[in-house]
């Protein structure tokens, strides 16, 4: 009869020598795993929804020219009208600095309100940027905006953004 196999003693040093190449390989395997830094902003282009917004209003829509180096467009929205209804069409910026710029455009006169909170006031003078007159005033959250009334539009710029930039994304609108 042959004698049992012995296992040899062993220690918790060996079994540290058994685990470490097994850990070593779960962490580069994690590491490697890793998706590098993704920017959680989703740009999106403004043009075909202002081209579509601009075949189903009694207005022309207008589109920021140039805007600084770092703005970036990332929402955008029209609120097609029923028939003999309003147009309205909101395309959302982050500036540089990572603030919020709205710009709404709307057939409908009730725009401020309905953007801007029922309690908006007059936060400022008129003024006049590129050409335009434009009213400042504060939203219901206690933000800046601007607002232009035209024959067939009303414009509204408005967000977390201060006055310099909501007043740079006013002044860089043009026709499309």
């Amino acid at each position: 009869m042959s004698q049992p196999h012995r296992r040899p003693n062993l220690t918790a040093l060996d079994l540290v020598r058994a685990l470490v190449p097994l850990v070593v390989l779960i962490l580069v395997v994690a590491w490697l795993s890793t998706p590098a830094e993704v920017d959680p902003v989703r740009e999106v282009d403004p043009g075909p929804q202002l081209a579509y917004a601009a075949t189903l209003g009694d207005f022309e829509v207008l589109a920021p020219g140039n805007l600084p180096d770092g703005w970036r467009a990332t929402s955008v929205r029209v609120d097609p009208a029923v028939p003999g209804g309003p147009v309205g069409v909101s395309v959302g910026y982050l500036t540089a600095d990572d603030r919020f710029a709205q710009l709404v455009q709307s057939s409908d006169r009730s725009a401020p309100a309905d953007v801007l909170g029922q309690g908006y006031a007059a936060a400022g003078n008129e003024l006049d940027i590129d050409g335009e007159p434009w009213r400042q005033v504060q939203t219901d959250d206690g933000e800046l905006g601007l607002v232009s009334e035209r024959a067939e539009v009303v414009l509204i710029v408005t967000g977390s953004a201060d006055l310099a930039e909501l007043r740079t994304l006013a002044g860089s609108l043009r026709q499309r």
